[in-house]
């Protein structure tokens, strides 16, 4: 005999409220595109939205990687965050 699996619905993902802020320059001030899984959704700056873990981690890992110079002359590797913004569970 065999037997017939039920499929488990699958759970609905976290969802955070998240602000992404203004930077100083123009390109700082536009609409933020965020793609997850071939799906994009398109966020207002300094507006509270609600969006799912996903689209949040893809924020916490859009860095930019460059290298400063110290004083001493001595180059060292930094990353730093692409977008500035603050999250919280929904």
């Amino acid at each position: 005999m065999s037997t017939i699996e039920k499929e488990k619905p699958a759970l609905a993902p976290k969802m955070f409220k998240v602000t992404i802020y203004s930077g100083e320059d123009a390109t700082d001030k536009g609409d933020v595109p965020l793609v997850h899984n071939f799906k994009q959704i398109l966020i207002q700056r300094d507006k509270e939205v609600t969006i799912s873990e996903a689209y949040v981690e893809c924020l916490k890992h859009a860095v930019v990687d460059t290298t400063i110079k110290a004083e001493d002359g001595t180059e060292r590797q930094v990353r730093i965050p692409r977008f500035a913004f603050s999250a919280s569970p929904a």
